[in-house]
């Protein structure tokens, strides 16, 4: 009586903290470090494998660092790092779960970028990797007679009361996808350094489909030929439709979806004249959640034989919420500058703190770091604003404690000097999985003696005076007798028993 669409759990969550860490030495052609302003970091997405001990992981970690050089001028360098983690699971939890069932997801919580000589830098990252799967769970009741499985009496001899539970399955899949453009600037400008940003609009779920939609930003440090520093944004909209397997689910199930979208690289070429081509390569790690009904067998007995039920456990998947959102912070903290101080532009990063579920709301709090270079008087610097943020969004109730999987994510920032303070605003993305463990008991088989008949009440009437809590299925087991023999008259009590 197992549902094609059954129950599932969560066969896999894990997670794993790992530091990388390298050291570079710049090439000749660079100018030496004088003065580091800011490192800007990315993780590029995992390979990912089954091991031994667990689920491995490797992949890039790039940094672009923006430095005073030796001859007073700004100047950007990218680097790439690898890196290789395990995230702890055993055999038995992966048996049978592909690697591609698997979600991954990991981030960087922590750099650090020192110089450790002119030409030497020392960097190091601290990152943070999640392992997630969803698996069906057996709950198929088995009949055995006194003679094995093959010797079992049709199934017709057992009574069963079957209950329902709301059930959720994970589905995972990568994309990459690209978009480009041109870039006018004025002629004689020249470019520092570059990066990138996605923004997610709209996340939706289509079948076994999501589809994705937002924006792409491109991110450019110029230096005019009047010697000043500016930032120039470039906005461009993309749209992905990512198939993901689902499996095989009810009609009119709910379903939901979200994406983690990260920047792998950015290039601009050209320069003639002003003119400059540029190409941002991003890629979608996209989540469908599909939740449903399913029912499982709670208890059985038979109205021939004497039977023996085992009873089993599992802790079911229920997705709460799974979604994109966004959020608006702002903040400024004191500085005092020259006149001929201003901003040239800013790197920005997030990181959560908390993530909490209550009563069907979700709160993640954390900071967001704005790092703004100022340019002028000779030099550049880089000043930190730190925005708290506080973002509530709606989850599905639950009675309970809820596992949350949040990722935030910098889309834009911006940054001017007012008076003596330096004020920073920015745009946050987020997506959130947050999933209940309610737990189902079920029959996992019943064994049935063939060498003992059930000594039944035939071709009587009993009335029967139930306690407080009985039913009629308690009334049914007791007497071994199938359900539509259990009648109820009027007002609840008493019981007809009627064989």
């Amino acid at each position: 009586m197992e549902n094609k669409a059954g129950l599932s759990a969560l066969r896999v969550d894990a997670g794993t903290v790992h530091d990388v860490s390298e050291e570079f030495t710049l090439p000749d052609y660079l100018p030496e470090i004088r003065q580091i302003v800011s490192c800007r970091c990315t993780v590029l997405p995992e390979n990912k494998y089954q091991s031994d001990s667990g689920v491995g992981l490797s992949g890039l970690v790039t940094y672009t660092v923006t430095y005073v050089g030796d001859d007073g001028a700004l100047s950007a360098v990218p680097l790439n790092s690898e890196y290789s983690a395990t995230v702890p699971c055993s055999a038995e939890t992966l048996a049978g779960t592909p690697v591609s069932r698997l979600g991954v997801h990991t981030s960087a919580e922590t750099v650090n970028c020192r110089a450790t000589a002119p030409r030497r830098l020392s960097l190091s990252c601290r990152m943070r990797s999640r392992v997630i799967a969803s698996a069906p769970v057996k709950t198929k009741d088995k009949l055995t007679g006194s003679g094995g499985e093959t010797a079992a009496p049709a199934d017709e001899t057992l009574e069963k009361r079957t209950v329902g539970s709301e059930t959720s399955t994970l589905s995972f899949a990568s994309h990459t996808g690209a978009v480009s453009g041109e870039l006018r600037l004025r002629e004689g400008t020249t470019i520092v350094s570059c990066g990138g940003s996605v923004g997610v609009g709209d996340v939706r779920a289509d079948g076994d489909d999501v589809t994705v939609r937002g924006d792409v930003f491109m991110n450019v440090l110029l230096l005019g030929d009047d010697g000043r520093y500016s930032t120039e944004r470039v906005k461009s909209p993309f749209e992905e439709k990512i198939a993901l397997k689902q499996g095989e689910v009810p009609e009119g199930s709910k379903k939901s979806a979200s994406c983690d979208v990260r920047v792998a690289s950015v290039n601009v070429n050209g320069g003639e004249g002003g003119a400059f081509t540029w190409d941002v390569e991003y890629d979608v790690d996209a989540i469908l959640s599909c939740t449903y009904g399913c029912t499982v067998t709670a208890d059985a007995y038979s109205t021939e034989y004497e039977s023996e039920v085992r009873k089993g456990s599992a802790e079911s998947l229920l997705t709460l919420r799974n979604a994109n959102s966004r959020l608006s912070v702002n903040g400024s903290s004191p500085f005092v500058h020259g006149e001929s101080r201003y901003v040239a532009g800013n790197c920005a990063s997030a990181s959560l703190d908390r993530a909490e579920y209550d009563s069907g709301r979700i709160t993640l709090t954390g900071n967001c770091t704005v790092s703004v270079l100022i340019v002028g008087e000779g030099e550049a610097v880089s000043e930190d604003v730190t925005l708290p943020f506080r973002h509530e969004c709606e989850a599905g109730a639950y009675d309970g404690a809820a596992a949350i999987s949040a990722n935030v994510c910098v889309i834009t920032a911006d940054a001017r000097l007012d008076g003596d303070r330096l004020v920073c605003d920015a745009e946050l993305g987020f997506s959130v999985l947050a999933f209940a463990h309610p737990k189902v008991s079920f029959v996992e088989d019943v064994t049935l003696d063939t060498d003992r008949p059930v000594q039944g009440m035939s071709g009587s009437v009993k009335i029967y005076f139930p306690d407080k809590d009985e039913t009629e299925w308690d009334v049914g087991k007791k007497y071994k007798v199938k359900q539509s023999d259990v009648r109820t008259l009027d007002g609840g009590t008493p019981m007809v028993i009627i064989k």
